[in-house]
């Protein structure tokens, strides 16, 4: 159980959970209020736990419980439509959010690399709207429109993103095994029978290593079973849709998968 009288960091490079153990920071009746941030090590060559593997938490007959601080909203829509170069954005709803918390925001094209990532260095409040002072003016314009149609409001806008979170889990980052990818000259082309000039689709300026994140993996206490239940929020920057057609008497399923 994490102190919540402190800042704790705690870095390690496996944790086993066995007969009814726990790890608890926070609680949904009484999040944490401070900083918690669980770093976990490791590299491709590192001796691997069987089934388990290694960078892991690893949950056999136990419980994980992490709840931080809450924000609201964890995601929302952009209000009003941000040109290119502005240091501000608009949400036309009120926030929790505080200045120096990191925001992302959704792509208004089809080409992926518009998405951007930003920290707030403003923020205000005003009659159910919330205007944002940005740290780095956009490099591309991001839009928030309202069409009419037979009666119908279309709406399309960009998604905004809180990342910002006082309780962590990530896996570290080892320096030496960086190098650095030359962004790709050419933009992206969204036909399907395009061909793609850009190594693995990189179309900016990435970091690329053999390193990988942190995981946990929750392993039912019997074989067999499917006593495992897990619940876990994170903003989502893009729709996601799940949808049922019938034609010709045969029902069509279009959904996103979860892996």
């Amino acid at each position: 159980v994490f102190d919540d009288n402190q800042d704790i960091k705690l870095m390690m490079e496996y944790m086993i959970i066995l007969g009814d153990g726990s790890m608890t920071v926070g609680t949904e009746e009484s999040p944490f209020q401070h900083n918690a941030e669980i770093e976990m090590h490791g590299h491709q060559q590192s001796i691997e736990l069987p089934m388990y593997g290694a960078k892991t938490i690893a949950v056999r007959h136990g419980t994980v419980g992490m709840h931080g601080k809450a924000v609201t909203p964890a995601w929302c829509e952009l209000g009003e439509t941000a040109e290119k170069g502005s240091s501000t954005i608009i949400i036309k709803q009120e926030t929790n959010w505080k200045v120096g918390d990191e925001i992302a925001i959704s792509s208004s094209s089809f080409a992926p690399e518009e998405h951007e990532y930003n920290k707030i260095t403003s923020i205000s409040f005003s009659a159910g709207t919330t205007t944002i002072g940005l740290e780095v003016p956009l490099l591309y314009k991001h839009i928030s429109t309202e069409t009419t149609a037979n009666g119908r409001t279309i709406k399309a806008a960009a998604k905004i993103g809180h990342l910002t979170r006082n309780v962590k889990l990530r896996g570290n980052v080892n320096k030496s095994h960086l190098e650095m990818v030359d962004a790709c000259p050419q933009t992206f082309d969204p036909d399907q029978f395009a061909t793609q000039t850009c190594f693995q689709g990189r179309y900016g300026e990435e970091l690329d290593s053999d390193q990988f994140g942190s995981q946990i993996m929750f392993h039912a206490a019997e074989m067999g079973t499917r006593e495992v239940h897990g619940r876990l929020e994170v903003p989502l920057l893009y729709k996601h849709i799940s949808t049922e057609t019938t034609a010709n008497g045969r029902t069509i399923k279009a959904a996103a998968k979860i892996g």
